[in-house]
């Protein structure tokens, strides 16, 4: 967005790449080493997510289900059984600890249904059990194989609770270690995203502070045709609702899209590890879930776009409708305003519903698919149980597993409206800081401002593209100001007055001729240093909502003996004297709780207290009765010894002490001279001096007429 480009949100680029990502990515360099322990953290929390579905398989394999079977294997696998460590059974079948057998034999041995149905467990050395002290009635006796003894499972319900202790010892020692281990895991990882939710949020916030105090920075920098086409409350949503849609980048989706993607990965390869062959069926509903997800990216992205310029056009809204309360009341426009603010709201109502639909349509279709993954698994699943490809255990961690990649995917839909929410608002944020800055075009700091000399000036405001040539403002303009010399520029409205101040503290430049100070060219000084040395008071004071001495120093520090001295200058101590606490008094936005006059002598005294070399008074007593004008010109009179003063009025009765007075006309100056010269000229000055005097004498019959009837 530049001065000739149309500043309305549309004419943003149509598309976001990945340019906006990295610049915005570019934003936490300097906290690299945080996001770093970050990436560290979220790895190891995404081990301990992991570890979980893994225990679970290993305490149902190794501590709850029964390892022992019998079998009846053909011969070619019998002698490697044995081998193995297969115990022999009187009725020739043999005793297979199963768990230590290789898949692809146990597999055989599923497939050729050569399991026998009874699991047994070892009776140890120790274990003495029978029918007498165990509590079993009319049990068989312990199973024998290789001079060991076995008890079938289905005789474990018979025994009494000490004996069921005993003979599942190992398993229930194997199941505490595995809890104890399990705690250890659950509260490292419960202790590791502690501390990386709180390493995420306050990195955020620090970038994102960094970046509002950016944002506004450069604002503060911008020349005045930026601010001229641009509604404020755009500008503000820019430093606060597109900053906050940063924030969420950093905080919820850069580190946790790398943690769902660890998740993946992580658990589509111990998918692999628990078998290919079902992990296959998984990986076969990929497809469906990624053109869902693409399908509705520029949906997404579309919605997102413009439920941003939305909530801009609310914001620009209620920021001039609040800013002109009294225009609104004044013009009984209540009714108006609140209904052209409906149809905007209204806007912005409708946009974020199109989001929430794409969003609740986006959320159910990834649950389904996912659905549908979890039957599939299921039926696959139950058959490699079937066939031995996969134990009961891994099809249970199987489950946790599926969940756990598609728990990510199912989470993509906000984290994708997420990140295009922030980029949105970065593409916009970078746009304004691609806005240029006021150039920077001198570097000279002379010891005093001197005389002001303009040279053929001529100025016109640049205006939007296709807006044809733009008219002159000044046109010609030749004129010396001395060093303490007072002047005054009057004329009718639009005649160039303020615009001509405008050029002497650089808010434009001319564009032909030369303003110099001192000889020197405005453009081969320090902006700052120049502007340092011009005080302006316009007719629109602006306050801030601070305390009377923040806005007479403009927050910077000062002697609380120098500002009660400027304020008692230009008799604005009687401001001081009525509000209660003085200078620390705190003032409402705008400078509310002071009557229009008050804030007038504010702005006078903070003119003083800068100290400047020259003056530019633009209708500075516009807002002051008689009686308090008198007051202050005596108190501009002590101001300006030795000081220039260049003064803009409409009320004749405040120039007429000046130097000289500039009468201009369509951009030109006409006449010049003192009171009296222009008076006896009897020109345009004249006739101005003869209305205003026409106008003194009807306010001053009204006024006695209303003091009358009073």
């Amino acid at each position: 967005m530049s001065g000739e480009q149309e500043h309305d949100e549309l004419a943003l680029p149509g598309r976001i790449d990945g340019d906006d990502l990295w610049r915005l990515l570019a934003r936490a360099r300097p906290h690299r080493a945080v996001l770093g322990a970050c990436l560290a953290l979220a790895l190891l929390a995404t081990l301990g997510d992991l570890v979980v579905p893994w225990a679970t398989k290993v305490v149902i394999d190794g501590a709850l289900a029964l390892p022992w079977r019998a079998v009846d294997p053909p011969p070619e696998l019998g002698a490697r059984l044995t081998a193995g460590g297969a115990l022999a059974l009187a009725d020739g079948g043999l005793l297979v600890d199963s768990s230590t057998l290789p898949k692809e034999i146990a597999q055989d041995l599923e497939v050729g249904h050569r399991w026998r149905e009874q699991r047994y467990i070892e009776l140890g050395a120790e274990a003495q059990v029978s029918a007498g002290d165990a509590g079993l009635s009319a049990v068989a006796a312990p199973l024998t194989a290789g001079g060991r003894r076995f008890l079938e499972a289905g005789q474990l319900p018979g025994l009494n609770a000490r004996a069921r202790a005993q003979l599942c010892a190992p398993q229930l020692a194997l199941l505490g270690n595995l809890a104890l281990a399990l705690t250890v895991v659950l509260v490292l990882r419960f202790g590791v995203n502690v501390a990386l939710s709180r390493l995420l949020r306050s990195t955020g916030q620090r970038i994102v502070a960094e970046l509002r105090a950016e944002v506004v920075g450069h604002l503060l920098r911008l020349p005045a045709a930026f601010f001229a086409a641009q509604p404020v409350g755009r500008l503000v949503t820019r430093a606060t609702n597109d900053v906050a849609a940063v924030e969420e980048l950093f905080t919820a989706v850069l580190i946790t899209v790398v943690r769902d993607c660890l998740l993946i990965v992580g658990g589509v390869a111990l998918l692999l590890v628990l078998d290919w062959r079902l992990a296959l069926v998984v990986i076969a509903c990929s497809p469906l879930v990624l053109a869902i997800s693409w399908t509705f990216r520029a949906r997404v992205r579309a919605v997102n776009r413009e439920l941003r310029r939305r909530l801009s056009e609310v914001n620009s809204f209620i920021a001039e409708s609040v800013s002109g309360w009294r225009t609104v009341q004044a013009c009984t426009q209540e009714p108006a305003m609140i209904e052209r603010f409906g149809a905007i709201n209204q806007g912005e109502f409708l946009t974020g519903l199109r989001m929430m639909r794409l969003n609740g349509l986006f959320q159910p279709l990834i649950a389904f698919t996912g659905t549908l993954c979890a039957a599939l698994v299921l039926l696959v699943g139950g058959h490699a149980v079937g066939w031995g490809w996969l134990s009961l255990g891994g099809l249970v961690a199987f489950f946790s597993y599926v969940e756990m990649a598609f728990a990510p995917i199912r989470d993509l839909a906000e984290k994708y409206n997420l990140t295009q929410a922030a980029l949105a608002a970065g593409e916009r944020i970078f746009a304004l800081l691609e806005e240029a800055p006021e150039p920077v075009t001198g570097t000279l700091r002379p010891p005093h401002l001197g005389a002001l000399t303009l040279e053929g000036v001529s100025f016109r405001y640049p205006v939007r593209s296709g807006g044809g040539e733009p008219p002159w403002v000044l046109q010609d303009i030749t004129l010396t100001l001395g060093v303490g010399e007072r002047i005054a520029l009057v004329g009718a409205t639009g005649s160039g007055k303020t615009t001509l101040a405008g050029l002497l503290v650089r808010t434009h430049d001319p564009e032909r001729g030369s303003i110099c100070a001192g000889g020197t060219d405005l453009r081969a000084l320090e902006r700052g240093w120049l502007r340092s040395r011009i005080a302006t008071v316009s007719q629109e004071v602006h306050l801030y909502a601070g305390t009377l001495a923040e806005n007479l120093t403009l927050f910077s520090p000062c002697a609380e003996e120098r500002l009660l001295a400027a304020t008692t200058l230009v008799h604005a101590d009687t401001v001081i004297a009525r509000l209660p606490g003085g200078l620390a008094h705190r003032l409402g936005e705008r400078g509310g709780t002071l009557s229009a006059g008050e804030r007038q002598l504010v702005s006078l005294a903070r003119a003083v207290v800068h100290d400047p070399e020259l003056l530019i008074l633009d209708e500075a007593t516009a807002h002051i009765d008689s009686r308090t004008e008198a007051l202050v010109q005596d108190g501009l009179g002590r101001l300006l010894k030795g000081r220039s003063a260049v003064i803009i009025a409409h009320r004749l009765s405040t120039i007429r002490g000046c130097d000289r007075i500039l009468v201009m006309h369509q951009g030109r100056i006409v006449e010049q001279g003192s009171h009296p010269e222009l008076i006896a000229r009897g020109g345009r000055y004249a006739e101005l001096h003869r209305q205003f005097v026409a106008e003194e004498v009807l306010e001053s019959g009204r006024l006695s007429r209303d003091t009358a009837e009073g």
